[in-house]
């Protein structure tokens, strides 16, 4: 007797549409791994992964909403703006750079809080920001974690002078995302990325968030 099934449902409303669009709909075997590459499977087999990538790939702000075992949840993201760092600091490469995807971020907040953004109820869900800063693989990890967290704290202070209502939380990769051997200077991995989300925040860390103008855990 084959054990029953889990099913799982996830649709994409993005800022142009305004509307939910089914992305996939499948059944999960409970107890058995290989969710995420039945996922994969599934979002090629219903020609939504090339939706999704463009999605991804855009300057807009999308939700993707998780039907599963009768339960519900909606998480909401501005797409990644990354700012980049002179090795060793937190200072930006970049004033340009760090000037307009500031600018760029504080805007799509105003959208969003502001309600022209119909995807989700903002005022009910409260959006919060997450700011996720990475380093190179020079240097020690204990260094490079400790790094990555001022530069993404860096542009949370930032943020949250623009917009002071919204929680604005941080946290640190280190160099794990780097992609190089070690001890390899890499500009491209000295960076930070910004979301914003109605759910749950992007990776499991200890985030520091700023509410209010008070740095908190």
């Amino acid at each position: 007797m084959s054990e029953p099934s889990t099913r799982l449902t996830l649709s994409l409303c993005t800022e142009k549409t305004q509307k939910w669009e089914e992305l996939v709909r499948l059944s999960l075997q409970p107890g058995l791994g290989g969710g995420l590459p039945s996922l994969t499977k599934a979002l090629a087999d219903s020609g939504k992964q090339t939706l999704l990538d463009e999605v991804l790939q855009s300057d807009t702000v999308f939700s993707i909403r998780r039907e599963f075992e009768g339960n519900q949840s909606t998480t909401t993201y501005l797409p990644f703006r990354e700012v980049h760092f002179e090795f060793g600091t937190a200072t930006p490469s970049n004033p340009e750079e760090w000037k307009s995807n500031i600018g760029y971020v504080t805007a799509k907040l105003r959208d969003v809080t502001a309600g022209r953004y119909q995807c989700v109820e903002w005022q009910k869900t409260k959006p919060a920001v997450y700011v996720v800063g990475h380093t190179d693989t020079v240097g020690s990890k204990a260094a490079n974690q400790t790094l990555s967290e001022k530069r993404a704290g860096a542009i949370a202070e930032a943020l949250h002078r623009d917009s002071p209502a919204l929680e604005i939380c941080f946290a640190g990769r280190g160099e794990m995302d780097a992609g190089t051997k070690d001890e390899m200077e890499s500009a491209e991995a000295r960076r930070a990325q910004v979301t914003v989300s109605s759910g749950e925040p992007p990776m499991e860390a200890q985030w520091r968030c700023l509410v209010k103008g008070v740095k908190g855990q």
